[in-house]
C-alpha cells in the first residue's frame, strides 16, 4: 500500500518540479477480472501549474510533464505493476487533459487490497491533497480516504479534485500544448 501511494503521487502529474503541476478533477476507473488481473484509466481534466506568486514556473512544469511523463519512462518506472501503459494529452472544453491507461496482473499492482484477499475491495486514494468527489464505492469517511466495494464488484471508480484553478498564481498550460502540438517545440527553460 505504501508502495501505490508513491506511485499515485509521480501519477498525479509530475508534482517533481520547482513549480507545481495540479489538476482540476481526476477520474480512476478500474475493471478487474475474476482472476485479480484487469485494466484501468486515469483521466485528469484541466491539467494546469498551481504557480506562485512570484516566479512562473510553467515552463518548466510543461516540460516536466512532456519530458517525464508523456514521452519519457518516469511513469512505467514508478509503476512496476502497470502493463502496457498507454498516454497522451488532449483538449477537451478548453482545458489541458490526460489521459492514462494500463493493464495489470494483479489488483494489488494498483493500489487495491483485500484482506486475506477476501471479502471487500479498498482502494486509498488520498496521494498528496485529492480530495473525494465521488465514487461507485462506499467513502469510509472524510478523515479517512479509503473507498470500499462488496466483494465481486467488477467496475470500480472513483473522483477526486486536487486543485482549483481560480486560485491566484494558477497558470494554464493551453498555450504551451499547442504550440508543442503544431511545432513539436519546448518552451525554453534555464537549466
Amino acid at each position: 500500500m505504501k508502495k501505490f501511494f508513491l506511485i499515485l503521487l509521480v501519477v498525479s502529474i509530475a508534482v517533481l518540479s520547482t513549480g507545481c503541476l495540479t489538476f482540476e478533477k481526476k477520474e480512476y476507473s478500474w475493471d478487474i477480472n475474476p482472476n485479480g488481473s484487469g485494466s484501468g484509466k486515469i483521466v485528469f481534466t484541466n491539467i494546469f501549474s498551481s504557480g506562485n506568486n512570484e516566479e512562473d514556473y510553467s515552463g518548466e512544469d510543461f516540460v516536466s510533464l512532456i519530458n517525464d511523463y508523456v514521452e519519457g519512462t518516469s511513469l512505467e518506472g514508478s509503476n512496476p505493476g502497470m502493463k502496457k501503459i498507454q498516454k497522451r494529452l488532449y483538449i477537451e472544453d478548453g482545458k489541458l487533459c490526460g489521459v492514462i491507461a494500463f493493464e495489470f496482473d494483479k489488483y494489488s499492482d494498483v493500489g487495491f487490497y483485500r484482506y486475506k484477499g477476501k471479502g471487500p475491495f479498498m482502494f486509498f486514494f488520498n496521494a498528496g491533497d485529492e480530495t473525494f468527489i465521488d465514487s461507485n464505492g462506499e467513502l469510509a469517511g472524510e478523515n479517512f480516504p479509503v473507498v470500499f466495494w462488496p466483494e465481486g464488484t467488477k467496475e470500480f471508480k472513483v473522483t477526486t479534485s486536487m486543485g482549483d484553478p481560480e486560485d491566484s498564481g494558477a497558470i494554464m498550460l493551453l498555450d504551451f500544448y499547442k504550440t508543442w502540438e503544431e511545432t513539436g517545440e519546448l518552451p525554453e527553460i534555464e537549466e
